[in-house]
């Protein structure tokens, strides 16, 4: 596991590809509203199960900060992502969507809300009068993800030059810690103990980043899925048995760090 993180660095070379920096705006964000899920996917890329990290439901003070945040930025917003973890397991989650809505659909600074669900929970009534996008699997099974916990750099595979998740699919991710450059990005972040990738002021620009460290390590840069270690098979319900497949070293070196050594700190954002 990379005990320090790497200088920033424009431009990694690994094999035959380049990993480019990313700038310019974003126009999502993914805003990670617990870490906490009602199931247990294998490979998620938020690490659900893997980290017990206290206190991830994130609060209405955090959300009001979150909305001013929005409005302070000189552009607008396609859509927000209302996800975790599984989003609807927070007590909260009504109040939270009320106040995304009042005060960020309806004044037009954001275009939609979407919620994505594992579709375990029936999302509430509110959902459907607020017309928010639902992205929710009509059953667990039907919910896959690539085996995350498989670094390309571990593997020798050839990867992308340049990963879409921040700039055009998904956006920048936000969660009780604060901004991150990606939903995965966050996860790599906490997992190689990186809280400096962590911003507390909602950035402008891609370019606060260094991704080369986070995507050498993530599955998503890969060329192509590997069939032959993918991780779709998820880990089953109420202990039956079921495939599991073991982490490339850098994942296990970090695992094992997070249970042998003290979390570290985390500040809230």
């Amino acid at each position: 596991m990379p005990d320090t993180m790497p200088a920033p660095s424009p431009i990694y070379r690994f094999g035959d590809s380049r990993i480019e920096p990313h700038a310019g705006r974003y126009s999502k964000i993914e805003l990670e509203i617990t870490l906490r899920c009602n199931y247990q996917c294998f490979g998620c890329n938020r690490l659900v199960g893997q980290f017990d990290l206290p206190e991830s439901d994130m609060t209405l003070e955090q959300i009001g900060r979150f909305t001013d945040d929005v409005r302070s930025l000189p552009f607008g917003l396609e859509y927000i992502t209302v996800m975790g973890g599984e989003p609807l397991v927070h007590p909260r989650f009504d109040a939270i969507l009320e106040m995304l809505h009042e005060e960020l659909v309806s004044p037009g600074m954001v275009g939609r809300l979407v919620l994505c669900s594992n579709g375990l929970k029936a999302p509430t009534r509110l959902v459907r009068q607020l017309n928010v996008e639902e992205r929710t699997a009509s059953h667990i099974r039907h919910k896959r993800h690539a085996n995350f916990y498989q670094s390309p750099a571990d593997n020798g595979w050839p990867i992308k030059s340049k990963c879409h998740i921040p700039d055009v699919w998904c956006g920048i991710a936000l969660n009780a810690w604060g901004y991150w450059p990606c939903g995965p990005g966050s996860s790599l972040a906490r997992l190689f103990h990186w809280p400096s990738y962590a911003r507390h002021v909602i950035p402008t620009d891609l370019s606060t980043w260094d991704y080369a460290p986070l995507c050498r390590h993530c599955v998503h840069m890969a060329h192509e899925r590997r069939d032959n270690i993918d991780g779709f098979d998820l880990l089953p319900v109420l202990g039956q048995s079921g495939k599991q497949l073991d982490p490339s070293p850098t994942f296990a070196q970090a695992f094992a760090q997070w249970r042998d050594q003290e979390l570290p700190s985390y500040r809230r954002y």
